[in-house]
């Protein structure tokens, strides 16, 4: 692990490290499969796009506010199916009776 000092907003720089563009730069030389490793090298020679802070601060509310509507809509999905498996297991108990 590397330490990184950053003068930008920590949450964007995460987003931008949890990125695939980010990670495609990082390994793209990496030839070893089961964990793949960073060098400082390849680190530094990373380009990430640094819009000014307030920018910064508005992508990452809006990612947050995304991933939260994700999550949302994930429940509603998981409650739908639960409701149609139950739709269903009391439709075939209506069919056998």
């Amino acid at each position: 692990m590397y330490p990184i000092t950053s003068r930008i907003n920590t949450r964007y720089l995460l987003l931008c490290m949890l990125s695939d563009v980010f990670l495609m730069q990082v390994v793209q030389g990496d030839n070893r499969l089961a964990m793949p490793k960073v060098n400082q090298q390849q680190l530094a020679a990373t380009v990430l796009p640094i819009p000014p802070l307030a920018e910064q601060q508005r992508i990452v509310a809006k990612v947050d506010q995304l991933l939260a509507l994700c999550d949302t809509l994930e429940s509603k999905l998981r409650d739908a199916e639960h409701g149609a498996q139950r739709l269903a297991e009391a439709m075939v108990a209506e069919i056998v009776a």
